[in-house]
């Protein structure tokens, strides 16, 4: 039993750190993602006034 108790549960602590780096990096992407999308919407935004002027 202990043999088998062994296989089960060395699976779950990895399955969890997994799933954890999993978000962290996903929250990671969207944080990144978003700030460089707003700051090609800001640059966008300012470019045209600029140029106008």
């Amino acid at each position: 039993m202990t043999v088998q108790a062994k296989p089960t549960a060395a699976p779950t602590p990895g399955s969890s750190t997994g799933s954890i780096v999993g978000i962290v990096l996903g929250i990671l992407a969207v944080l990144i993602g978003g700030a460089v999308a707003f700051g090609l919407h800001t640059g966008m935004l300012k470019l045209p006034g600029v140029l106008h002027r």
